[in-house]
């Protein structure tokens, strides 16, 4: 079916730009990027989540591995269920919601001025 074939070449370009990114950064130092930022990673294969939360760590942030309060920013994979989503933007309007690619493009974006 076409739609689950377009979800899985998403995959993996998500999971190739993830990797192309982890790279980016010095393997060491942390870059203070997300300092003051807290994310929740939700519907994402494991293998992208597990890049996910090493490039929030390794960016200054901090991950959590489920809802609170204290989150600014909910990184949405394809696999999230949108009724939990549409809850928790009710639930919390000020929450920003953002996709891999818009992050894996801030953390390029940001990595090239240090």
């Amino acid at each position: 079916d076409n739609k689950e074939s377009e979800r899985q070449e998403k995959r993996i370009k998500t999971l190739h730009d993830l990797k192309a990114t982890s790279k980016l950064l010095p393997s060491s130092a942390i870059l203070p990027l997300y300092e003051d930022l807290s994310f929740f990673i939700v519907g994402f294969p494991i293998e992208a989540s597990r890049l996910l939360f090493t490039l929030i760590i390794r960016t200054g942030g901090t991950v959590f591995c489920q809802y609170s309060p204290n989150i600014s920013a909910v990184i949405v994979g394809d696999s999230a269920n949108e009724a939990y989503i549409k809850l928790l933007k009710k639930e919390s309007p000020s929450l920003k919601f953002i996709t891999a690619e818009q992050f894996v493009q801030n953390v390029k974006a940001k990595s090239r001025k240090f």
